[in-house]
């Protein structure tokens, strides 16, 4: 099975995410590409997406179940994944997180902003 929960920064996906990896998912997102670096770099942001879908791949080969937590702001940032899910015969549920909590990465409010008028139901 993969889980893909998307939502705003600081809506939970994250907190969603840890409970199913409590439960035997395998938890990913691109922001552990960037804590494996230490910094966030808005510029390696495609490399950290490109890595987040490659260890989900390798994980749903290996028979694994996978979480995903990502903004995914537009639909179409779920569709790589989706793909790889449905060729390797794999249920895909897709998730939204709406809390309204504080973002642990500190998104300033102009970007949060853009990034709720660009959300695709």
């Amino acid at each position: 099975m993969l889980i893909l929960i998307r939502g705003l920064p600081g809506s939970g996906k994250s907190t969603l995410a840890r409970r199913l990896a409590k439960r035997g998912f395998v938890h990913l997102e691109a922001d552990m590409w960037f804590e494996q670096r230490g910094a966030f770099d808005a510029a390696l942001l495609p490399r950290a997406h490109v890595w987040c879908r490659a260890q989900t791949t390798a994980a749903l080969v290996a028979g694994r179940a996978v979480v995903v937590s990502n903004t995914f702001v537009k639909r179409a940032d779920m569709r790589p994944y989706i793909v790889v899910a449905a060729r390797l015969g794999v249920i895909t549920e897709i998730r939204h997180a709406t809390g309204r909590w504080r973002s642990l990465h500190h998104v300033p409010a102009a970007v949060l902003a853009q990034m709720a008028r660009d959300f695709e139901p």
